[in-house]
């Protein structure tokens, strides 16, 4: 997990082992895929206090379960102007090259927002003007993309 809210962004490390009742499969242009259904989100909880939270899906009580919350102090022209980080789904490039790596990317990926008046929307599917891809030439090769929901990738 990385809240890019924190001075210490990493904060959790959570071996995929005890996931079991957290990932399910989904198929996507004709292949299974193992996935982990998560449920990221910002808001605001009171003036100038904002909340953010992870969740995910657990296949076995067919809930979510909170697994990371973070309350911070910034107000809404800090949330709502500037460079606000990448929301998700993303492929991290970091080092270079990635080889063999196994197919990874998202699936079925929404989003929701507020208004001016902090009304929220209803959930829809990314759009063009929400998403993109970039290619940062380290290894890994596109294996599909449906604009703008679901991609996967592997090098």
């Amino acid at each position: 997990m990385f809240d890019w809210a924190r001075s210490d962004p990493w904060q959790t490390d959570v071996p995929f082992t005890s996931l079991d009742n957290y990932v399910t499969t989904m198929a996507a242009h004709g292949n299974s895929y193992p996935v982990l259904p998560v449920w990221n989100s910002t808001w605001a909880i009171g003036a100038d206090t904002y909340r953010n939270e992870a969740l995910l899906y657990n296949n076995v009580r067919s809930g979510w379960d909170l697994v990371y919350q973070y309350d911070y102090a910034a107000t809404d022209a800090q949330q709502k102007n500037g460079w606000i980080g990448s929301w998700a789904p993303i492929v991290e490039t970091f080092q270079s090259p990635y080889i063999n790596t196994n197919q990874m990317g998202a699936l079925g990926a929404q989003i929701s927002g507020s208004d001016s008046n902090g009304v929220w929307g209803s959930w829809g599917l990314l759009s063009p003007s929400n998403s993109y891809v970039r290619t940062d030439n380290v290894g890994f090769q596109l294996v599909f993309l449906d604009p703008n929901y679901a991609f996967v990738v592997n090098s």
